[in-house]
């Protein structure tokens, strides 16, 4: 069930962040699926500061236009959307827009 998950997702990322380090691109990609684990639970005062953090520790690690950032930004969006926050997703969705037309159709 989704708390189980949560709960496997949340030690996952403690031992990561333990182990590679807070600021490790695969911490930020640990980090990224408990929010959604968050979101998917509907727990959305949970899901979305963590995606806001992930968000800016992913553009300073790996930049504004990398795949990963842009990802991660539309994930914010989402939850934003989910939770009527419509000034918040009008900011992610301009910032994504021009980055995101810099990416091949396969990625």
């Amino acid at each position: 069930d989704l708390t189980h998950s949560i709960s496997l997702y949340e030690s996952n990322l403690a031992d990561t962040e333990r182990i590679l380090g807070s600021d490790h691109p695969d911490t930020l990609v640990r980090r990224n699926n408990l929010a959604t684990a968050y979101q998917e639970a509907g727990d959305l005062k949970r899901a979305i500061p963590l995606l806001e953090s992930n968000l800016v520790d992913t553009e300073r690690i790996l930049g504004s236009d990398h795949p990963d950032t842009l990802r991660r930004r539309n994930n914010l969006a989402t939850a934003y959307q989910e939770a009527g926050e419509l000034h918040g997703l009008g900011e992610v969705a301009q910032d994504n827009n021009p980055a995101g037309t810099q990416i091949p159709p396969n990625v």
